[in-house]
């Protein structure tokens, strides 16, 4: 909800980007000292799960890239995604940003 408020308030040479995270492997030794039902549970989800390197080279290429993003809302192969309901929400993202400037107090954008 707060990056495509962002994306609407922004100039158009600012880019935004959220990026949509699925699971993350569990590194090895942390998967091995689970329990053995906890990790036949989790098996499966690990299996599919992207990796933390995968995962933080898409970061990269979303805070790095010179290109405009046709989407705001990407998955971890930088694909466009649909943003979650309460994201298309416009009434509910402006209580958020509402929420958020109260809790933050007036921040002055220096675009």
């Amino acid at each position: 909800m707060t990056a495509v408020s962002l994306a609407e308030r922004v100039p158009s040479n600012v880019g935004v980007s959220c990026i949509r995270v699925p699971a993350v492997k569990l590194d090895s030794a942390r998967f091995a000292a689970q329990p053995a039902l906890m990790r036949a549970l989790y098996a499966p989800k690990n299996a599919a799960a992207a990796t933390p390197e995968s995962l933080a080279a898409t970061y990269v290429r979303a805070a790095t890239s010179a290109e405009a993003r046709d989407a705001v809302y990407i998955d971890e192969n930088d694909r466009a995604v649909a943003a979650p309901r309460a994201a298309r929400d416009s009434a509910a993202r402006d209580r958020l940003w509402a929420l958020s400037e109260h809790a933050a107090g007036d921040v002055e954008w220096a675009w």
